[in-house]
């Protein structure tokens, strides 16, 4: 049964991978062709605190490639996650060092468990010395993407960027994106570091909705400068950008109804109208696609039934819908359909 499982769900990678392929071939699809990116220097001074280096994996996902960035003036400072171990990455962080007056990194914040933000912290140790410091909130991550390297980080902590406190960063729990989501507050310019809750020029994917919407607006409470995304350029009006990204969810939560809590409540009204009607046999997450999206394009169907199963999750964290064991679906269904749709996105 087990392996069975296994050949099905590679079968449904394969022709995810294949299907997504062909369309982005064809110009459909969330992926955005890297031509028409913003062109981004490998390094860049953004400001008297904050130097970006390009992590060296562009991509569809990726954007122009993972932004890493070094904060403080003194001679020690803080770097914010560490890219996914490209060869050509760690040379460019040491040549940014050196032009800027660095002489060590004293401790690495990763923003969430995702390889392109982490990976780059095994060739970083080796240069460094095992000795170096990272940090990112609890809980550790086991989503779609597989499970994080829980001996590497510890638990995040505020800290100073250099060793005459010229930055200081404040850790904000941001969930949504994934479990162990944080952003970073820089004080002394109210900008906020982003990682993947709020990206430069592109939409975010999340693995939570509710705790998504709570997290954006706990940015907006906080950001009074910049916003520096963890993919894209860096975004001026940081507030404005969140409210964009805020008003774009609700838009197609709510349809206009003015607000995320009324878009999800008329959403999950849908699907449990659609489960009652259907009470003898029950709903897949596809199958509930079908009834509330009617005139979907099939290309979005499979994106549409990730966000589906995130409401049947919460449904059912409430009491009001019961998942039936006499299906004949495979055991973890509802989470085999969201990587099927981050892999969907993300290819």
């Amino acid at each position: 049964m087990a392996l069975s499982g296994a050949i099905i769900a590679t079968a449904c990678v394969g022709s995810v991978y294949a299907l997504r392929r062909r369309m982005l071939g064809r110009g459909e699809g969330r992926g955005r062709s890297l031509a028409t990116l913003e062109p981004l220097p490998d390094v860049a001074a953004l400001s008297p605190l904050v130097l970006r280096i390009l992590g060296g994996n562009p991509g569809l996902y990726t954007l122009q490639g993972t932004n890493t960035y070094l904060v403080g003036s003194g001679e020690s400072r803080i770097l914010i996650d560490a890219g996914e171990g490209r060869p050509d990455y760690l040379p460019r962080l040491l040549s940014a060092m050196e032009g800027a007056g660095v002489r060590r990194v004293s401790d690495v914040l990763i923003s969430h468990y995702h390889r392109d933000h982490t990976e780059g912290l095994i060739e970083l140790r080796r240069h460094f010395g095992p000795s170096l410091r990272a940090w990112k909130v609890d809980p550790p991550y086991a989503g779609a993407h597989g499970p994080s390297a829980s001996p590497v980080f510890a638990e995040v902590r505020p800290l100073q960027g250099g060793e005459d406190g010229s930055a200081s960063l404040r850790v904000l729990c941001t969930p949504g994106h994934t479990p162990d989501h944080a952003c970073f507050e820089l004080r002394e310019e109210g900008s906020v570091f982003t990682g993947d809750c709020v990206l430069g020029g592109s939409s975010a994917v999340f693995e939570d909705l509710h705790d998504y919407m709570t997290s954006l607006k706990s940015v907006l409470a906080v950001a009074r400068g910049r916003l520096y995304p963890g993919h894209g350029p860096v975004i001026e009006d940081g507030a404005e950008g969140i409210r964009s990204y805020i008003g774009h969810r609700e838009a197609r939560g709510g349809e206009g109804r003015g607000s995320a809590e009324a878009g999800e409540e008329a959403r999950e009204a849908q699907i449990v109208a659609a489960l009652e009607q259907t009470w003898w046999c029950g709903l897949s997450p596809l199958g509930l696609v079908r009834r509330v999206y009617p005139r979907l394009p099939w290309t979005l169907r499979l994106a549409a039934a990730h966000n589906v199963a995130q409401h049947l999750h919460a449904l059912q964290r409430q009491g009001r819908v019961a998942r039936r064991a006499w299906l004949p679906l495979p055991r973890g269904y509802f989470r085999l359909i969201a990587m099927l749709a981050s892999w969907w996105r993300l290819l």
